[in-house]
């Protein structure tokens, strides 16, 4: 595909969420010409690539306390990119386009709400082209109403395919009368880096990393003390920027290995490690009932067996349990914390089996190249 692509989304191209994680794999590499307009770098801080342009004044996040007063005045004063009802300023997105010589083909909007939509929809208005939508999250906890929701609406009705990560997110998308959707999981880049089971004279690796929850964070922790009884050489590993939400308890325990954003020595963090631990989703919030984590193809791309706690109902735990894989233990409570890492590390063979099972999954369905190719495909079909 050689079409010049405009990504669009809310958020940074960045490791440091998910979605900009995955948005990164889908282009490096892949010779594909792209730039990337997005909204808000409040969060998840800036893009880790040259060719994205933020639509975001930047003094607003600088000043949480009146944050949103800053934004109204902008808007009414017309010196923000924004007026309210989420359409970009013309003289802002011309004078950017044509001081870039930004030109695209094709559109692939990445969004999570309605405000999202509304602020594509606009973009979508000036690149004049057409266009793919892909949710990787939504935003709305009590579903989707196409009479309330018309930027949605819009969105999805004109939209040449649409791309979710869950089925739980595709019923949704039906309530708009729409069929042209299809469900992708999200993937990893196939590693040259897979674990391999410690030998009696080294530590077993427990891995957790990303985005962590406090409801999984204390049922790791009330797990602990049992879990280190049994397996004297069990350690807890933690890659990522939430670690001081760890519960005193584990960070005692916990080494941390800071923020890696070389995807090569993430990887080979993974691959050192021997089983992954994942903290949620832990309740039936949007995320909880939409979205299926990034770090999981993260896990059993490295042939790491994993422990996790997803809230029944979740779309996590419907991805899990379709697959049935025998790599996953799901665990609600500490004993069966226990249960899971046992029931791996009993012995080297049932860890062996285990990990080759998650990897080749990985490689067979999880696969960066696999998923990358179906979102290229849909937009070569968009430009038709």
């Amino acid at each position: 595909m050689a079409s010049n692509v405009c990504v669009i989304s809310g958020l940074s191209l960045a490791h440091t969420h998910g979605t900009g994680g995955q948005l990164l794999r889908f282009f490096e590499g892949a010779k594909v010409p792209f730039f990337h307009l997005y909204f808000t770098s409040f969060k998840y801080g800036k893009s880790e690539c040259d060719n994205s342009y933020r639509l975001e004044d930047p003094y607003y996040w600088k000043f949480y306390r009146g944050r949103r007063f800053l934004i109204r005045l902008a808007r009414r004063l017309k010196l923000s990119w924004w007026d309210e009802h989420n359409n970009v300023r013309p003289n802002k997105i011309q004078n950017l386009l044509k001081s870039n010589q930004l030109q695209a083909d094709v559109v692939y909007a990445v969004v999570v709400s309605e405000d999202e939509a509304q602020r594509a929809n606009s973009l979508i208005k000036y690149l004049n082209c057409p266009y793919v939508v892909h949710f990787m999250d939504l935003l709305h906890q009590e579903g989707l109403d196409p009479a309330t929701m018309p930027g949605l609406r819009q969105l999805l009705c004109h939209a040449s395919s649409v791309l979710v990560i869950s089925e739980a997110m595709k019923r949704e998308m039906l309530k708009f009368g729409i069929s042209n959707i299809t469900v992708i999981p999200p993937g990893q880049t196939v590693s040259e880096y897979v674990a391999e089971f410690p030998n009696v004279n080294q530590k077993i690796r427990l891995a957790t990393i990303g985005s962590v929850h406090p409801a999984g964070l204390e049922l790791l922790a009330a797990a602990w003390p049992e879990l280190v009884t049994r397996n004297p050489r069990l350690e807890l590993l933690y890659a990522g920027i939430m670690q001081e939400d760890f519960p005193s308890t584990l960070k005692q325990a916990l080494h941390y290995q800071g923020y890696i954003s070389d995807k090569h020595e993430y990887q080979k963090f993974l691959a050192s490690c021997h089983l992954a631990y994942m903290t949620g989703p832990p309740s039936l919030d949007c995320f909880g009932l939409f979205s299926v984590p990034s770090r999981l193809p993260d896990f059993f791309m490295a042939g790491l067996p994993v422990v996790a706690c997803p809230v029944p109902g979740s779309a996590t735990e419907g991805f899990l349990t379709v697959h049935d894989p025998a790599f996953v233990k799901l665990a609600l409570t500490p004993a069966q914390v226990v249960q899971g890492v046992e029931s791996f590390i009993s012995s080297s063979e049932r860890w062996q089996q285990a990990s080759q099972q998650a990897h080749t999954f990985a490689t067979q369905q999880l696969s960066i190249d696999i998923i990358r190719q179906t979102v290229f495909d849909k937009l070569s079909e968009a430009i038709g």
